[in-house]
């Protein structure tokens, strides 16, 4: 008799215990802080929503920086392909180029993604 209430009791507890622990199914719209009142919850919830916009902000300004290096580089490279690509034209014979700028053209009409070397090896091939 004395196990079933001591198990009678540890099942209490443990009911009490978790209906303490459970979260609100309904929101208060003033939260008991012992020593508290409404007015300083209310400063204190619009200061911390202050702060979290400024890290916010901070935090993209951070990364728009980090990123501003790399984007940089990408535009070198653009720029350095290009360059490559108009030197190796200009290296050709005059029907070489021709054809070369055609093929060029087909190649941005049909697949602007493509690099340097993806088009001289359609142009290679090409007859």
């Amino acid at each position: 008799m004395q196990i079933y209430n001591k198990v009678f009791l540890y099942g209490i507890m443990v009911f009490a215990l978790a209906q303490g622990c459970s979260k609100d199914l309904a929101p208060q719209t003033v939260q008991s802080v012992p020593g508290k009142s409404e007015r300083k919850i209310n400063r204190e919830k619009r200061r911390r929503a202050w702060i979290g916009y400024w890290y916010k902000r901070r935090n993209e300004r951070v990364t728009r920086r980090s990123e501003r290096q790399l984007n940089r580089l990408e535009k070198k490279s653009r720029r350095a392909e290009a360059k490559m690509q108009q030197d190796h034209i200009k290296k050709q014979t005059p029907a070489v180029q021709k054809r070369m700028k055609e093929t060029k053209k087909e190649a941005e009409q049909n697949n602007s993604r493509r690099n340097l070397r993806q088009r001289l090896r359609l142009w290679r091939y090409k007859k």
